[in-house]
């Protein structure tokens, strides 16, 4: 998917074709050199970096129940509106995610 960052504004990335991620649930996609994952929830549309903090795993098969994202790999589980690892002081790093005129967009975390 092609990463088109809107005139003048670097903060707004516009990532994928919002029916995309309706018709999916989630997307996987490329923003600033990083892998993204992008979930349509309950909660709304969320994103976080697709790399789980305790061995590098991608998350894009990850499993959604309730209110956490769980690893495939090792059963680590995530708060969904956080990225907060539920249990320990691990955390996945997100992104602001919106759809707006049919678009995913994202924002990404800031860096301090």
């Amino acid at each position: 998917m092609d990463v088109r960052v809107e005139a003048g504004v670097a903060e707004r990335l516009d990532v994928a074709d919002a029916a995309d991620l309706m018709a999916a649930g989630r997307l996987v996609v490329s923003a600033l050199g990083d892998e993204v994952l992008v979930i349509r929830s309950r909660l709304g549309v969320l994103a976080y970096t697709n790399r789980c903090p305790h061995a590098g795993r991608s998350l894009g098969d990850a499993r959604v129940r309730r209110r956490s994202l769980e690893c495939v790999g090792h059963g680590m589980r995530f708060d969904l509106g956080t990225g907060r690892a539920i249990g320990c002081r691990a955390s996945l790093r997100r992104w602001s995610a919106w759809i707006e005129q049919g678009r995913v967009w994202l924002s990404p975390p800031d860096v301090r």
